[in-house]
C-alpha cells in the first residue's frame, strides 16, 4: 500500500542526514540508526522479522571486521543516507507542490478541486453544481468537463508519485543495508514488496455491448414465449453439442468459455495470460511495448534528478493496450476472447552498473464475453447466441486474469 500525502508532509528527510553525520563522528550507534530511520518514516513499516533480522545480520557482519573496514561500510552507508534524503526530498516535494497547486485553485463559489489523503481527486461538488446549473448547459457544462478531465489527470499523477514515493523508500532501505553489510546488489538483490498500484478494468466494453444490445442491461430482457422457448433450447442444444465438437477438434480454450457463458452464472472467468501471450506473441510483443512506454513517461513525469526504482502504470486499450485474434491463424483465442484489452504494469530498478533499468512488469487481460448482435438472417449465425443471454438462459460475464513476472533490460541513451 502506498504512503498517504499527510505521510509524506510528515517525513523529515533532516534525520536521514543528521545519521549520516553521525558516521562522520564514528557514532556506535550509527548501525542501529542507519538501519531505522528510512523505516520511520510514516508510511514505510516493514515487517517486525525483516527488519530484526538485517540488524542482526549487520551488527553480526559490523563485529567481524576490523575498524578500518567497518569505517568503510560505515562511509559507503552515510553516502546512500545523503542519497536517499535528496531522492526522496524531490518525491515529496513534488508531491507536495501537487497537492497545494490544486487545493489553491479556486472559482467564484470556493475551491475547484478536492484532494483525499490516498491521492484521489474530484471535483467539488458547489463548482459542479454552480457552472454545470447555474450557467448553463453550454459553456458551464464545458467547464465542468474540463475540470474533471484535469482532475483524472492530476489523480494519475499523485497515485504515482505516491507509489513512487513508497518505492523509493524501500529501496533506499535496502542500499543502506547492503552498505552496512558489505554486500553488492548481485550479492543482495533488491526484491520490491511495495503494492503497485493497477489501473481499474475499462468500461467501454461493456458500455458499446449495451449500446449493441448485448450488454449486461439485455441480461434476462426477453419474455419468451412457447415457440421460442423450443427455439431457444435447439440453440442451445446446438452450442453444447458446437462446443463439444470444437474441443474434439483441437480448440481448447474457446469451448471452455462456451460453456462457462451457457452455465448462465455470470461470473468472472480467469483467463491464463501467460498462454493468451505465448500464443499470441504479436500481443505478447505490444505488452512489452506498452511496458517501456509506460516506463519511459511515468520516468519524464518524475521530478528531475531522481533516479531511484520507476512504479509505472499501464493503460487498457489504444494501439498498445489492444489486440484481435486472427480468426485464420488463431482460431481458439478468436473465438474464445476475439477483440480483448490489456495492460502492462510493473517497476523499473536502476541496474547494478548504473547504466540502465531491470523492468518487471505483469499484463492484465480484460474481455467482456459476448455475442454482438447483427441484422438475423434466415440461416443459423455465432450471433443467435445473443438471444441466449437475452431470455436469461445465458449470461455475459467478464474474462479477466493476469500474467506472472515478465522481465526485459533497457539502456539509457548516452
Amino acid at each position: 500500500m502506498s504512503v498517504s500525502i499527510s505521510q509524506i508532509r510528515s517525513w523529515d528527510l533532516a534525520t536521514l542526514v543528521s545519521s549520516a553525520d553521525s558516521a562522520d563522528t564514528g557514532a556506535q550507534t550509527f548501525e542501529d540508526s542507519a538501519l531505522t530511520v528510512t523505516n520511520g518514516l510514516a508510511g514505510v513499516d516493514p515487517s517486525w522479522d525483516g527488519d530484526s533480522r538485517d540488524r542482526a545480520a549487520v551488527r553480526a557482519a559490523i563485529e567481524s571486521t576490523n575498524l578500518t573496514e567497518r569505517a568503510t561500510r560505515w562511509r559507503a552507508a552515510a553516502t546512500e543516507l545523503r542519497t536517499a534524503a535528496e531522492q526522496l526530498g524531490l518525491l515529496k516535494a513534488e508531491i507536495v507542490r501537487l497537492v497545494d497547486d490544486a487545493e489553491a485553485k479556486s472559482s467564484v463559489v470556493g475551491p475547484v478541486y478536492s484532494v483525499a489523503d490516498d491521492g484521489s481527486v474530484t471535483v467539488t461538488a458547489a463548482f459542479r453544481a454552480f457552472y454545470a446549473e447555474t450557467q448553463g448547459t453550454g459553456p458551464g457544462i464545458g467547464l465542468v468537463q474540463e475540470a474533471e478531465r484535469n482532475a483524472a489527470q492530476l489523480q494519475r499523477q499523485l497515485k504515482l508519485l505516491l507509489a513512487n514515493a513508497s518505492m523509493g523508500a524501500e529501496y533506499a532501505d535496502w542500499k543502506i543495508t547492503n552498505a552496512l553489510l558489505g554486500v553488492t546488489a548481485e550479492e543482495r538483490p533488491f526484491h520490491p514488496t511495495e503494492a503497485i498500484p493497477k489501473p481499474p478494468k475499462p468500461k467501454g466494453p461493456r458500455i458499446d455491448a449495451d449500446q449493441d444490445g448485448s450488454g449486461p442491461k439485455d441480461y434476462d430482457s426477453v419474455d419468451s414465449g412457447l415457440l421460442d422457448e423450443l427455439g431457444l433450447t435447439a440453440l442451445r442444444a446446438g452450442a453444447r453439442f458446437s462446443g463439444q465438437g470444437t474441443y474434439k477438434g483441437g480448440l481448447e480454450q474457446s469451448p471452455k468459455l462456451l460453456n462457462h457463458y451457457l452455465k448462465n452464472k455470470g461470473l468472472a472467468y480467469a483467463v491464463d495470460v501467460d498462454a493468451v501471450l505465448g500464443e499470441l506473441p504479436r500481443a505478447g510483443e505490444r505488452a512489452e511495448q506498452q511496458a517501456i512506454q509506460m516506463f519511459g513517461k511515468t520516468r519524464n513525469m518524475l521530478p528531475d534528478g531522481y533516479t531511484g526504482p520507476v512504479v509505472f502504470e499501464g493503460v487498457y486499450g489504444g494501439p498498445l493496450g489492444e489486440y484481435r485474434a486472427d480468426p485464420i491463424t488463431d482460431p481458439d483465442w478468436y473465438l474464445a476472447l476475439g477483440t480483448f484489452s490489456f495492460e502492462s504494469t510493473g517497476v523499473a530498478i536502476p541496474s547494478s552498473d548504473q547504466q540502465g533499468y531491470d523492468l518487471s512488469y505483469r499484463t492484465t487481460v480484460y474481455d467482456y464475453y459476448n455475442w454482438e448482435t447483427t441484422e438475423k438472417h434466415w440461416y443459423p449465425e455465432p450471433s443467435d447466441l445473443n438471444d441466449l443471454h437475452r431470455a436469461g438462459w445465458a449470461q455475459n460475464f467478464d474474462v479477466v486474469g493476469t500474467s506472472s513476472n515478465r522481465t526485459t533490460k533497457l539502456s539509457l541513451p548516452h
